[in-house]
C-alpha cells in the first residue's frame, strides 16, 4: 500500500469534519491527506498540527 493511502486511510477513519461519517467520497479529504503526507516526507511536524487545526477552523465559520 502506498504511503498515500495508508494515511488516506488513517484521515478517513479520524474523519476531522464528519464527512466521511455522512456518506462523503472516500476522496473527500484527499486535499488534505496530501498536504499532511508532504509535511511528514519533509520533516515539518508542526504543520501536521496546523493543518488538522485549520481543517476544524474551516468548517466553524461556514
Amino acid at each position: 500500500m502506498s504511503d498515500f493511502l495508508a494515511l488516506r486511510k488513517i484521515v478517513n477513519e479520524f474523519d476531522p469534519v464528519g464527512l466521511i461519517g455522512v456518506g462523503a467520497p472516500e476522496d473527500e479529504h484527499d486535499n488534505l491527506t496530501q498536504k499532511l503526507i508532504r509535511s511528514l516526507y519533509d520533516h515539518k511536524l508542526e504543520s501536521v498540527k496546523d493543518l488538522l487545526i485549520d481543517c476544524y477552523e474551516e468548517v466553524e465559520t461556514n
